[in-house]
């Protein structure tokens, strides 16, 4: 129950937190990796943050790279394609950090316009890195908060 109350606290600061501070972006992003990343099992929790950002950072950067190389196009497409498909493929079968690039970098390559590419990586790698960091201090203030209080349900 103490992970479900700090889960549920920290999702509504960072909800509110994007809709006061940074309205009109996606700092959901922020909320999102909350959601994916933090568990009740700190070394969990610190993996799982630490391959998401990595993961994010490669697929936000390698994609950035392919648009400006391809530039849009029905050539592009079929990239963002067949990557989206091995991302599905990636999520049962390989290490969660290639299942976050290959995600990241089928869902920048297919969404977002070529003009905009770097900004929206550069946006996706930060939010992402900032929600890892939250993460993983939650994650640990957690860990002293029940081996101090170990009767928390």
């Amino acid at each position: 129950m103490t992970f479900g109350v700090v889960l549920a606290l920290l999702l509504a600061i960072e909800t509110y937190a994007a809709i006061a501070w940074i309205p009109g972006t996606n700092v959901w992003w922020v909320v999102l990796t909350t959601l994916v990343v933090l568990s009740p099992d700190q070394k969990h929790s610190m993996s799982r943050s630490v391959e998401r950002a990595g993961g994010t950072v490669l697929g936000a950067i390698v994609a950035t790279a392919v648009i400006s190389l391809l530039g849009r196009g029905t050539t592009l497409t079929l990239v963002g394609v067949v990557a989206a498909l091995l991302t599905a493929m990636a999520y049962v079968t390989a290490r969660y950090w290639i299942f976050a690039a290959l995600l990241t970098f089928a869902l920048v390559v297919l969404t977002v316009p070529a003009d905009r590419v770097v900004h929206s990586s550069a946006d996706r790698i930060g939010y992402t890195l900032i929600a890892a960091a939250v993460a993983l201090v939650v994650s640990a203030a957690l860990k002293r908060l029940i081996v101090r209080y170990p009767h928390l349900p």
